[in-house]
């Protein structure tokens, strides 16, 4: 009876082996998918009212005396831009400039700077954190410039993040300037005309992180600016 009761349990437990070795065969594969986002080509069509403030100098002669008057103008513009891109930021009007800042009328140290003007063509929410905007070309020791400057007119300010949705303030209405200074992060004697520099532009947009790029030329050195 023994005999017969272990020979009762190897058949039972090889008839278990059997059914899961069947299931193993017949078993189907796991399918492993990956999502691939596709970011569509759009057409967009913007008008840009671009508002430069300036002055007009006025002379006036009452014998015996001549004297001059200042008054500060502004000049607008309407600029209309037609592009297709796949992206909702770009980057218009950038500009390159060398000089110096002036401090009490006299030249001190040797400066690059990059200006450029973020646009946002949609209605998505898009920011820009300062600290990582980044350029590379010659003479610049570091990638990350030592000022980053946001103008909304003729007004200057630092900010950390910048707000480029529609319903912020600075939506389509604020530039940028990027300062590389003498000493800390510019070797003057590397700056040569004709050199290009890319400047590296990180952006959330709706929350989704990107990098919008751009490349400009150096094609004259400048006197420099007061500070």
């Amino acid at each position: 009876m023994k005999s017969i009761s272990a020979l009762a349990i190897v058949s039972i437990i090889a008839i278990l082996l059997a059914i899961g070795l069947v299931y193993m065969v017949t078993k189907p594969p796991k399918i492993t998918t990956t999502t691939t986002t596709i970011i569509e080509e759009k057409t967009y069509t913007i008008t840009l009212t671009n508002i430069q403030y300036s002055t007009i100098t006025h002379t006036y002669t009452i014998p015996p005396t001549t004297f001059t008057t200042t008054v500060p103008i502004t000049i607008t513009t309407i600029m209309t831009i037609t592009t297709k891109i796949k992206e909702d930021l770009v980057v218009i009007n950038p500009e390159i400039h060398t000089g110096a800042y002036i401090i009490n009328n006299i030249p001190k140290e040797k400066t690059l700077s990059i200006r450029f003007t973020p646009i946002n063509l949609g209605n998505k929410n898009i920011t820009i954190r300062s600290s990582l905007i980044k350029a590379t070309g010659a003479g610049l020791l570091n990638e990350t410039p030592s000022e980053v400057v946001w103008y909304v007119g003729p007004s200057g300010f630092m900010m950390e993040e910048v707000d480029l949705s529609p319903s912020s303030m600075y939506y389509n209405e604020v530039s940028c300037r990027l300062v590389w200074i003498e000493g800390k992060s510019l070797d003057p004697s590397k700056v040569v005309l004709g050199g290009n520099y890319t400047v590296f532009v990180p952006y959330k947009i709706d929350g989704e992180e990107r990098v919008l790029n751009f490349t400009v030329t150096l094609k004259e050195f400048g006197y420099g600016w007061k500070k």
